[in-house]
């Protein structure tokens, strides 16, 4: 599988040695293993603004989610309208 995605990377996800996808449903997770991510207040997207995960450092950080087939979370900002309930 040679995968490409040009407004995320500059190369073939194949050839990121550090990246790997994970799929739940129509949901693809491009997980970057290689970047950790501390989990604050201010990080947080949550409407409720506040997480059980607050102060915590995870060991790898999400690069990109797919949904249908669409390009939702770039690693940086959210792209587009919600689509959930």
């Amino acid at each position: 599988m040679n995968l490409h995605f040009p407004r995320l990377y500059t190369k073939p996800v194949t050839q990121l040695q550090s990246v790997t996808a994970s799929v739940k449903g129509d949901t693809w997770y491009w997980l970057d293993m290689n970047s950790p991510t501390d989990v604050t207040r201010e990080s947080l997207l949550y409407r409720c603004g506040w997480s059980s995960f607050d102060g915590h450092r995870f060991k790898s950080s999400i690069a990109a989610t797919i949904v249908n087939g669409k390009v939702v979370w770039d690693g940086s900002k959210i792209l587009g309208e919600a689509g959930g309930k």
